[in-house]
C-alpha cells in the first residue's frame, strides 16, 4: 500500500476529520464531500489534537470514550479500534487520561492522536513519527 495515496494523506488530514466544524487552516477549495482537506499536513494535525483536547475537556477522558466518539459503531468496528489504539499505546482503555494542563496528559493524548492516524492510514510502522508530530503540535499550537 502506498501510504501517500490514502484519504488522509491526500487531504491533509491525518485523523479524517469529518466536515462539520470550521477549523483553522482548512483549503479554501474542498473537493471531498465527506472529510475536511487541510492546507498542510501539520493544520490537520492540529485540528485532530484540538479535537482530542476538548474531547479531554468534555469528559470523554478515556480510549473507550474518545474512541467511541470518534469513531461511532455505525460506521467502524468501535470495540476492535479501541481495542487496537489501546494496545498501541500500552494504555487500558478505561484509564482516565489527563489534559494538556500538564505534560503526562500531553503525552498520553499526543500517543493518542498518533494511534488514531495510524488506524486510520494504516500506517503502523511511523507509529513514532506520529507520536512527535502531535506532540510537537500540541506545544506549538494546542496549548
Amino acid at each position: 500500500m502506498n501510504l501517500k495515496n490514502t484519504r488522509g494523506y491526500r487531504n491533509n488530514n491525518p485523523g479524517n476529520l469529518r466536515h462539520g466544524s470550521k477549523w483553522q487552516g482548512l483549503a479554501a477549495t474542498q473537493t471531498d464531500t465527506a472529510f475536511c482537506q487541510f492546507v498542510s499536513m501539520t493544520m490537520g494535525m492540529r485540528a485532530l489534537c484540538k479535537l482530542l483536547s476538548n474531547y479531554i475537556k468534555n469528559g470523554h477522558n478515556t480510549i473507550k470514550k474518545i474512541i467511541s466518539r470518534y469513531a461511532p459503531s455505525s460506521e467502524n468496528n468501535t470495540a476492535a479500534y479501541i481495542a487496537t489504539v489501546s494496545k498501541m499505546v500500552s494504555i487500558p482503555a478505561d484509564r482516565i487520561l489527563g489534559g494538556v494542563a500538564d505534560e503526562g496528559g500531553i503525552k498520553s493524548l499526543a500517543m493518542v492522536a498518533a494511534a488514531i492516524v495510524a488506524v486510520e492510514n494504516g500506517d503502523r510502522v511511523h507509529f513514532h513519527y506520529w507520536y512527535c508530530f502531535a506532540y510537537v503540535v500540541f506545544y506549538d499550537y494546542v496549548i
